[in-house]
């Protein structure tokens, strides 16, 4: 149990680093910026950002999972 547990904070610092350099990154981007697209086979800025947000939709799905497996999980704890 105990290499779960390290696991489980790693996860935690690594998803904490991922909001923060997102969240500093996504700050920087300015209004005119947004469909920024270098080349044609790469994607705009926005597009970027949709991905990353995406994430949300898995955050839910492991609502459920929990849910389903008998947690005490409620809507509270998605926002």
């Amino acid at each position: 149990m105990n290499a779960v547990n390290e696991i489980k904070g790693l996860l935690f610092e690594e998803l904490e680093l991922i909001v923060r350099t997102t969240s500093n990154l996504i700050r920087r981007i300015e209004q005119d910026q947004w469909e920024y697209k270098p080349t044609d086979q790469m994607r705009t800025l926005r597009e970027l950002v949709e991905i990353a947000t995406h994430a949300q939709h898995h955050r839910s799905q492991l609502f459920t999972y929990l849910k389903l497996l008998g947690h005490d999980v409620n809507m509270f704890d998605l926002y």
